[in-house]
Order: structure tokens, then sequence, then C-alpha cells
């Protein structure tokens, strides 16, 4: 946990340094578990005293955070996942809290926040990325929402939601490269005059991955669905390179799981011998590990991560401190 959170606050150090020139501001929260390690004990604190354009950090950490309204256009960042510890030090929504994106938040953008908890959106231009969450629900006369690279779980939810992805009416979408699992028919939801581009998904359900009615505009390319009917389409919808694994056991299980790595513990990178291999429109292959936003495995932000540093106890006036420090992108 304390190497965690040194990591963490190293990544802070350095974005701080890099962005020092900038006007806008950083923020960091930490929950009251960790007392004066951060400015703010809640998320809802730190977006109040944020302003347009800030971005906020939250520390990992092993308790959650209470959900929050946002009606500012901010970046709120986490630590990603954190398999080895089974998600326990990270930065945590908590459960069955809803984190909304009010009027005025227009513009910002969230990632690699982990939890059971559900998003509703109400403003246009919002970016969720990287995140591990219940549900989403967009509100209706939304434009340029971007779902990019979540793990979307609404299977154990409590939640009584109808999607795991809801669009609702006149409003658009862009859903890609996610994992979405849903208890219902209906996982991704598209309501009447609603429009969505689903590419490089893994879509898992019991009966209907995709539902749409009398929407407009829905593009459904390069996914891979694993439920027992595929698809409930409008007419005016297109499938692309989008197959059904209709091979389901009484349990909704998938019998044939020779496409992937290690199906059962959720490694969905593809063997090279499955046919979803370079099966894409785009020359590249099916599912989350394709197209233009491939899946990063530990949902990491999209910042430099420091993953080894070797400091030495002591140097001299002479020869200094030979401090060495490997990063990756993240990219």
């Amino acid at each position: 946990m304390k190497s965690t959170i040194y990591h963490f606050v190293l990544i802070l150090t350095l974005i701080v340094v890099f962005t020092s020139q900038l006007s806008a501001r950083i923020l960091t929260v930490a929950p009251p578990s960790l007392p004066q390690v951060a400015q703010y004990n809640t998320l809802q604190a730190a977006h109040d005293a944020a302003q347009n354009g800030d971005t906020i950090y939250m520390y990992p950490a092993l308790t959650s955070y209470k959900g929050a309204v946002i009606s500012k256009k901010i970046t709120i960042l986490g630590a990603g996942f954190n398999k080895v510890t089974d998600y326990s030090d990270c930065s945590k929504i908590a459960s069955a809290d809803t984190l909304t994106f009010d009027a005025g938040s227009e513009g910002s953008l969230i990632s690699s926040i982990i939890g059971n908890y559900k998003i509703r959106v109400k403003a246009s231009n919002i970016v969720i990325q990287r995140c591990k969450i219940w549900s989403i629900k967009l509100e209706e006369n939304l434009s340029d929402i971007m779902i990019l690279d979540c793990i979307i779980n609404n299977r154990s939810s409590t939640i009584n939601d109808d999607s795991t992805i809801l669009v609702s009416s006149n409003s658009f979408a862009l859903i890609s490269n996610n994992i979405i699992i849903g208890r219902y028919d209906n996982v991704i939801g598209i309501r009447q005059a609603g429009s969505a581009l689903i590419k490089n998904n893994i879509i898992f359900a019991y009966n209907y991955s995709i539902t749409c009615s009398n929407s407009k505009d829905v593009l459904i390319i390069n996914n891979i669905s694993i439920s027992g009917s595929g698809y409930a389409l409008s007419s005016d919808a297109i499938v692309q390179n989008s197959p059904n694994l209709n091979r389901m056991d009484n349990d909704g299980n998938l019998i044939d799981k020779s496409w992937f790595l290690d199906y059962d513990n959720g490694n969905y990178h593809l063997n090279d011998s499955s046919s979803a291999k370079s099966a894409g429109t785009d020359g590249k292959d099916l599912g989350i590990y394709g197209g233009d936003y491939p899946f990063i495995d530990d949902g990491a932000p999209n910042l430099p991560t420091v993953y080894y540093m070797n400091i030495p106890s002591t140097g001299s006036q002479r020869d200094g401190l030979s401090v060495e420090i490997k990063a990756k992108t993240n990219q």
C-alpha cells in the first residue's frame, strides 16, 4: 500500500513540474483514512474548490470515496486497476453511489476510477475512460459522449437499470474497446432517435447484447458479442464484422473458448489461430485490443507511470546520487 501511494505521489510530482507553467491547477483528494496526504478529503469538496480546466487526482486507498455531482469542466484521474491486490488499493467510488455529470461539466473527463457505482451523464462532450463501474446512463439530447476502455459490469449490480449502457433519445455516444457485461437482454440499449458508434467491444449477454428500435445512425463495427441471441436492431442499423458467439450452455457460459488466450480468467487477448485476428474492417483484431483505443489491462490513466525506481540511500558530493527510474506511457 505504501509503495503504491509513493509511486502515485512521484507521478503527481512529475506532472506538477511539467504543467507548472499552465494556468490550470492540480488538486488532490484522499479519503479521511489518509489524513494530511492531500488537499481535500472528498471528491465533492475538491470539485467545489476547482475551477474550469482544473485536474483532480484521487489517491489510491483501502477505503472508498463518496459519489459527486460534477458541474464544472474538470479532469478526474485515479490510479487505475490493481489486480495484484484485488482492486483493494485503488481509487474507488463507494458501492451504489452515483457520479453525475451535470450541466456545466461539458468538456470533462474521468479516467481510472473503479467501484460498484453508476455514472449518469446530463451534459455533452464527456469522456469516460478506463473506469470499472456498474452502469452508464446518458440522458436525452446529448452529443459527443465517449466511453472508452472501461469494464462495465451490471450482472451483479443491485441497481435496477434497464441497460448496462443506455443511450437515451436524441443522444449520441462512441462506445469503443470496452468489456460490457449485462444481466438483462439489452446490455447496450439505444432508445428512439438515439445514435451510437459501437466499436471493438466484447459484450456479454444472456439474450440480446445490443437492442435499438426506431433509432438513427447506429453503426456496430468489429465487436465480439457473446450472447444467446445476438442483436435486436432497427432496420437501418448497420453491423460490420461483429460476430456473435452463440454457443452458450444453460448457465450462459461460452462453450467454445478457443478464440481467447484464457477466457475463464478474463484474458481476452486473441489466440493466434483465432478467426477474429486481423478480421476488423480496419485490418486490426476484433474485440478490445484492436481499433483506435486498444484496451489497457491495468486501467492506468493516460499519463506516464513509474514502475521501477532504484534510489541509493547515500551519495557523494563528487559522484552525486545515481537514480534509475523506468516509466511507461500508458498510451
